[in-house]
């Protein structure tokens, strides 16, 4: 069966030193959610570079090498699929910091332990695809 998408989400996966980059935004219903960085591909924009700008526009970091790892669409409450994609960060440099402070409030790196609260996207992504995140296994 075929759905009609109605929009495109990229989302990256940053991880250093066995810490995942979580970035809090402001439109999130929960004031202590956390969610990867992202946010909707442009019309006309590839996947890797809605991430690569998505990335700078909410974090600061420049991303120079990342690769596609999830492609899945999935149903809103309104009945409505969104394309979400997963990119995984191979290389980036810069220093992390809020770039849109009217979009974010707060961006960190959290490790597994610190199991930060996350958004209903993160949540789903992980205990759906978390063998692709290497990072949340043991």
């Amino acid at each position: 069966m075929l759905r009609r998408v109605t929009g495109t989400v990229a989302r990256v996966i940053v991880e250093k030193n066995r810490r995942l980059l979580c970035v809090q935004s402001r439109r999130l219903i929960q004031d202590d959610e956390y969610e990867i960085p992202g946010g909707k591909v442009e019309d006309g924009e590839t996947y890797l570079a809605a991430g690569r700008r998505e990335l700078r526009e909410e974090t600061g970091l420049m991303l120079t090498q990342a690769k596609i790892i999830l492609i899945y669409d999935r149903q809103t409450p309104f009945g409505t699929y969104w394309r979400h994609v997963i990119i995984r960060a191979v290389d980036w440099y810069g220093p992390v910091h809020i770039s849109d402070t009217q979009e974010i409030s707060q961006v960190g790196w959290f490790r597994h332990q610190d199991k930060p609260e996350f958004d209903h996207h993160t949540k789903f992504l992980t205990k759906q695809f978390g063998s692709v995140i290497q990072l949340w296994q043991s």
